[in-house]
C-alpha cells in the first residue's frame, strides 16, 4: 500500500516535470510470508469441529454472537460461498421463489437467495459481479432456513439477522466477526490462523470443484468476476443450470442433524 502511494506520487512529479522519471516504476516488493500466511479451506475435522459446538450442539446463543446469526452465518457460508457481509445483510424478502424455463423449456421454480446492492437499504456489494442469485442449497432448506425465513416474513422482520450493528463504516458484520474469531479458536478448537471465516469461501470452491460444477457456475453463484473475456459476453449461465450445479455440491463426511438449535427468530 505505501509502495503504491509512493509510485502514485512520484509518477505526478514526472508529469508535472519535477522529477526526471517515476523511479518506482516497475519496483515489486515480493512478501515471502505470503504462501505461508495465506487463507485456506477448513479439512473436514474443523468443520466437524465447529458444527458440533455449542451453538450446533447445545443451541447456544452467545450475546456476542448476535442470536441466530451465530447458527446460520456458518452454514450459509458454507452452503453458498457468499461472503460474511453479504450475508449479514440479508433482509427476509432477498429469499425469493423464482420460476424459470429448464433445458427443455419447461417451468421450473426454486428458492433462490438474491444478493443485490441497494442503496436506498444500504446493502452494499464488492462490485458489479456480486449481484446475483444464488439457489438454497437442499441441505439449508433440511435445516430448517424456508422456515427460518418465513417467520421472520409473518413477525415483519425486515433484516433476517437484525442484532447485527452496523460499524462506524457501515459493516454489520465487523463486530460479529470479533466474535466467530475467539469462538473458532477457542470453542471449535480449529487454531490454524489461515482458517478464518473467509475460509468458508474457499471451502466451497473447493467442494464445488470436487463435484464437478462448471467453472462459470462456481463463479456465477460465488459472485466472482470473469477471468475470460468471452464470459463477458451473454448474461451468465441460466438459472436451471446454476441450481442443477447448486444440487451438485456436497461435503462428503460432514456431520448435520435436523433439530440442532432453536433457529427461531431473534
Amino acid at each position: 500500500m505505501k509502495l503504491s502511494r509512493l509510485r502514485t506520487l512520484l509518477q505526478w512529479a514526472a508529469d508535472n516535470d519535477h522529477a526526471e522519471s517515476n523511479v518506482a516504476s516497475g519496483i515489486t516488493i515480493k512478501d515471502t510470508d505470503a504462501a505461508k500466511n495465506k487463507r485456506k479451506e477448513f479439512d473436514l475435522a474443523s468443520l466437524n469441529a465447529i458444527f458440533a459446538s455449542p451453538v450446533y450442539a447445545d443451541g447456544a446463543r452467545p450475546a456476542a454472537g448476535k442470536g441466530e446469526a451465530a447458527y446460520w452465518l456458518p452454514l450459509l457460508a458454507l452452503y453458498t460461498g457468499a461472503r460474511m457481509e453479504e450475508l449479514g445483510q440479508l433482509r427476509a424478502a432477498d429469499v425469493q421463489q423464482i420460476s424459470y424455463p429448464d433445458g427443455a423449456g419447461i417451468a421450473r421454480s426454486s428458492w433462490f437467495i438474491r444478493i443485490q446492492e441497494d442503496a436506498t437499504d444500504s446493502l452494499r456489494l464488492k462490485n458489479a459481479a456480486s449481484e446475483r442469485d444464488v439457489p438454497v442449497h437442499p441441505e439449508l432448506e433440511r435445516l430448517g432456513f424456508l422456515a427460518f425465513v418465513a417467520a421472520a416474513t409473518e413477525a415483519k422482520q425486515e433484516r433476517l439477522f437484525p442484532k447485527l450493528n452496523a460499524n462506524i463504516y457501515g459493516r454489520l458484520t465487523a463486530k460479529w466477526g470479533e466474535w466467530f474469531g475467539p469462538y473458532l479458536r477457542g470453542t471449535c478448537g480449529v487454531t490454524d490462523k489461515r482458517m478464518v471465516f473467509h475460509s468458508f469461501r474457499h471451502t466451497f470452491k473447493q467442494y464445488a470443484r470436487h463435484a464437478g460444477i462448471i467453472e462459470g457456475v462456481q463463479r456465477q453463484i460465488m459472485g466472482h468476476g470473469s477471468s475470460d473475456v468471452a464470459d463477458d459476453y451473454g448474461s451468465g449461465y441460466p438459472l436451471h443450470q446454476v441450481v442443477e450445479g447448486m444440487g451438485l455440491y456436497k461435503v462428503p463426511g460432514l456431520a448435520l442433524h435436523t433439530g440442532i438449535g432453536r433457529r427461531g427468530l431473534e
